[in-house]
Order: C-alpha cells, then structure tokens, then sequence
C-alpha cells in the first residue's frame, strides 16, 4: 500500500510544470475560468437558446453526461470556502481568431476576456484565481504550419495573461493540452499524427512562455499542471486511478456514443442543419422561448457543421432524437462520453486532481 501511494504521489508530482516562486500560498475569494467545451457549463448552449449541445443527452447543455471539472471545483470551493466561480468558458472557442469559413466558431479567448472585464469593471482581481485551459479547437481542424500556428496561439494566451496582469491579477493556474491525438476523434480522421505533434508542440512552448513569464513577474503566482502527463498516465494505470478516485473506467480508445460522425457533403450538411435548428427553434418558441426573428442560423449551421467539437455535439444530439443512435449502457466505464468530450468519470477524476492541487498551492481568504 505505501508503495501504491507513494508512486501515485510521484505521479501526481510530475505533472506540475512548475511552482510559483512565492513563499506562501496565494490567496483567492474568486475563480474565474476562461475555456472551451471542456471547462463551458452551458454558456452556448443559453447563446444558442437550448439547441447546441442538445439536452439530453447531453447534460443541461455542458458538453458531456454529467457534471464537468468546472461544475465540481465550483461547488466544492463554494461549499468549503464560500468561494464564488465566474465561468466564461464557450464550447467551440479558440484562442486566436481563425478565418469561420474554414471551420472555426468567431469567439476567442479574447473576446470572453472582453466580456470578463464588462462585467468587472471595478473588482479588484489580485484576489481572484484564473484558470486557463484552452487550444485544443485551434488545431482538431489540422493546420498547414504547426510550427508557427503553435507560436501564434501561445503567443495569445501570453498576451490575454499580460493584460490581466496589467488589471491586477496576481494567481495563475493554467492547464495545457491532453494528447489530441488519443481522442477517437482523432481516430477516425486518421489525424493522430498531426494531432500529436500539434499537442507536444504547443505545450513545450506554452511551457517555456509560462516560465518566462513568471520570471518577468516576480510577484505574480504562476502554477501550471501538465493535463497531457495525466491523461497519458490515466491510460497506462487505469486500475490505480479507479482505485483512488473511486471510479470505474475500462474503456480509453472508443466513445460511448459511436456513428454519425462523418462530415457528407458540407453544402448538403450545413443545409439540413440550418433547417433543424429552425424546426427545433420553433417548436420551443411555441412554450419556452421568446421568439427572435434576427437568428442567423444559416451561419449557426456552418459553425456547427465545420467545427469538430460543435459537429460532435449536434451529431450525438440529432441521433438521440432520431433514435438512430443510442448511448452506451455504462458510459461510467468510458472515458469519452463523445468523440472529444470526457465523460462526467473522467471530468471527476480531473476536478479532484485540480482540487487538491488548489488546496496545496493557493488559500482561500
């Protein structure tokens, strides 16, 4: 046993990119989260008045079967240490503003900073944690240069940390990337290759940036847990960690839900979904919703049928209407609830990882 417990604390230990250089643990009265459908507790799905994800079967419009990571720190820091979360994570969202026509959602870390600073024009932020886990929709559409799409995106999230900075923020905690390339997103496009140089490449620069940047700011508390270190250990000692988080995965490769995902043709693709967000507009506007005739759900479609994680999503959605797809029976067996998303079992194994170590490196005050 204390083999078993000292290994999984040596693990634990290594995915910690670095500590801040403070001597004491930073104190906190707020968590912030900036993200993409990984961290959203449903911030598209009110922008989309209840059609993306669809829910159920999805989970009151988070983009997975349950509670996400966001959800669980929320409530357990609330709970604990009445420590209110402002979560300002989108599903589809990138960091750095790419061209929409070729599959990417028009809302960017920046702009979810923008709409951070409307609503906090005069808090004072030295007290309030921001967590930052964004990148991966920047690169599941493939990309021409790596190289220099790697440097663009860390250089954004260097600059949106800067900016904070300048408004008085003091504590950091940001996450980097699991391997994109694991994902049966990834799979089925036979694009783990490029998914896993995209991956290692952005998170050894983000690395390095955080580094730096911490020298550069003494007296900001910068801390930085390595999710592609977890995640690659997770699947090598799946039984440890059922073991410890009390839970019951077995399945790492595949997606609860499996069909429907295959892009046919766009043009077709897009127009079938443009004329089901209207039908499914409609009928609820009939009990529900206000109705709204300024909806462009001609570009709503397009985003959704060329953004990899918004397709995903309305695939799994359209298919448990249809009845041509159903779930699997034990998705708490299951990493991926989709082919993108975690299950709410992984989501929980991530929410106490962080947890802990936010209760080790910061406090509460």
């Amino acid at each position: 046993m204390k083999q078993f417990i000292s290994a999984l604390l040596l693990t634990f230990l290594s995915f910690i990119a670095f500590s801040a250089l403070a001597d004491e643990p930073a104190t906190y009265n707020q968590i912030v989260v900036f993200g993409d459908s990984l961290s959203d507790n449903g911030n598209l799905y009110g922008t989309t008045l209840h059609l993306m994800p669809k829910s159920p079967p999805y989970y009151q419009g988070h983009f997975s079967n349950g509670p996400t990571w966001a959800d669980l720190t929320e409530k357990y820091f609330a709970d604990k240490n009445n420590v209110t979360t402002a979560n300002y994570a989108v599903g589809g969202e990138t960091v750095v503003l790419h061209n929409p026509f070729d599959g990417y959602l028009p809302y960017t870390f920046k702009d979810s900073l923008n709409s951070y600073y409307l609503h906090t024009i005069f808090r004072d932020r030295s007290h309030t944690l921001f967590i930052i886990w964004l990148g991966a929709n920047d690169y599941l559409n493939g990309s021409k240069d790596l190289e220099a799409d790697t440097t663009t995106v860390v250089q954004a999230i260097q600059d949106n940390m800067e900016s904070l900075i300048s408004k008085g923020a003091k504590n950091f905690l940001v996450l980097d990337l699991p391997d994109l390339a694991l994902t049966p997103f990834a799979t089925d496009k036979k694009s783990g290759e490029s998914l896993h140089l995209a991956t290692t490449l952005h998170n050894t620069k983000l690395q390095s940036m955080l580094e730096t940047m911490q020298v550069l700011h003494k007296d900001v508390n910068i801390h930085s847990i390595s999710v592609y270190d977890f995640f690659n250990d997770l699947t090598a000692h799946t039984d440890d960690y059922n073991k410890k988080y009390n839970t019951h995965l077995n399945n790492i490769t595949t997606a609860c839900w499996t069909g429907g995902y295959l892009i046919r043709n766009l043009q077709n693709e897009e127009l079938a979904i443009q004329h089901d967000l209207e039908a499914n507009y409609h009928r609820k506007s009939v009990t529900s919703v206000t109705a709204n005739n300024n909806i462009d759900f001609k570009a709503m479609a397009h985003y959704i049928a060329t953004n990899p994680s918004l397709q995903e999503a309305y695939h799994v959605g359209k298919s448990y209407i249809d009845g041509t797809a159903v779930p699997c029976s034990n998705p708490d067996e299951y990493v991926f609830w989709d082919h993108v998303h975690p299950t709410a079992a992984s989501h929980s194994i991530i929410g106490a990882v962080l947890i802990d170590y936010i209760n080790q490196n910061y406090r509460a005050g």
